[in-house]
């Protein structure tokens, strides 16, 4: 134990690994008690609020959920009034403004109360971000206030005939204009709630065609 507890005073500080065979010999706990030990107050703070709000609000009514195909769009809501609807978006139009690190810290406690839940709240907070990331000022100020809010519930369309979900294999293009917008050449067979209200579309483009404004669709 006193050499156990010399590896772990030596990694957590400089946020070294640990060697492996070492790592597969440690309960939960201590595992816990090390990543907590790299995480800034502020991150402490935000693991503790995802997880009152897993505990409290998902956890509780997950088993029900996938039992009867419910989407729970209530928890949703009140999970991004907690700051989880927009995560990576800038503050101006109501997001949070977090980094990766911070929303890794957020997924994984929410993920231990209802894992499909949180699974597509990543989702959506991909929707906003590439909306906050690459929208015009237009764009970012229609969508993005509804998104933070979990008004609109975002998704993505991606599966087409003969590529599956292989992003790399899509055949969807995007082409520019002379208006300075992009033409999308679509051959998508998407399927989804009717609930999601913002479906990015993942086309290729090339890089030297030029700059163009992409359309978000509702």
């Amino acid at each position: 134990m006193a050499l156990l507890a010399r590896f772990i005073t030596r990694a957590a500080p400089t946020r070294r690994p640990l060697p492996w065979p070492l790592v597969r010999f440690l309960s939960v706990e201590v595992l816990e008690n090390l990543a907590a030990a790299s995480l800034t107050d502020e991150q402490l703070a935000f693991r503790d609020l995802a997880r009152d709000f897993s505990k409290s609000e998902l956890e509780p009514y997950a088993a029900e959920w996938d039992r009867t195909c419910h989407f729970p769009v209530d928890q949703l809501r009140k999970a991004a009034s907690l700051g989880f609807g927009a995560m990576f978006c800038k503050e101006d139009l109501g997001g949070t403004g977090l980094g990766r690190v911070d929303g890794a810290v957020i997924f994984e406690e929410l993920a231990r109360g209802c894992t499909s839940t949180t699974a597509y709240l990543t989702i959506h907070n991909m929707v906003a971000w590439m909306i906050d990331t690459f929208g015009d000022v237009e764009q970012r100020s229609k969508w993005l206030p509804r998104l933070a809010s979990m008004e609109l519930l975002g998704s993505y369309c991606l599966t087409e005939p003969g590529a599956g979900s292989d992003a790399g294999s899509l055949t969807t293009t995007a082409v520019p204009t002379a208006d300075g917008h992009y033409l999308v050449k679509i051959n998508l067979r998407t399927r989804s709630s009717r609930e999601h209200e913002a479906y990015p579309t993942p086309a290729s483009a090339s890089l030297n065609e030029g700059a163009g404004r992409a359309e978000a669709r509702a």
